[in-house]
């Protein structure tokens, strides 16, 4: 049997059949060794991992700070266009109900101004018919 416990081979440790309690009691400390070698290997790479996760969460947690900053810029200048677009609205309004307005007074001095010509050509008819001329053409 070798010497080294690190150069018994596992086939021997598998193999052994004899009834020597010395040499099994070797063999369960060299299995309890490996292990506990094995566990801590396992362990550092465990940790490894853990790291390796938790800078890639902290790069997702830079781009979701990122995306939260673009999200709310955004946000604020869609409000901004609604409001902008609500007081484009009210004015088009105004505007529109003054023109509206502004259409309606004329309309209705164009009505008063056609009432008064026509008012005149009455007068002006039947003073022909009656034969004497009324002073002012029509």
């Amino acid at each position: 049997m070798s010497r080294d416990w690190r150069n018994v081979d596992i086939d021997e440790l598998l193999n052994f059949v004899g009834s020597q309690t010395n040499t099994i009691a070797r063999y369960e400390r060299i299995m309890q060794q490996k292990n506990i070698e094995a566990t801590n290997e396992l362990k550092d790479k465990v940790t490894g991992l853990t790291e390796t996760i938790y800078r890639a969460s902290q790069g997702v947690q830079n781009k979701y700070d990122s995306y939260s900053a673009s999200q709310t810029k955004q946000q604020n200048i869609i409000i901004a266009l609604t409001v902008v677009i609500a007081l484009a609205t009210t004015a088009y309004t105004f505007i529109t109900w003054q023109s509206v307005s502004a259409m309606n007074e004329s309309n209705n001095i164009q009505k008063q101004l056609l009432e008064i010509e026509l008012s005149k050509n009455k007068e002006h008819n039947k003073s022909l018919k009656a034969g004497t001329p009324q002073s002012g053409a029509p």
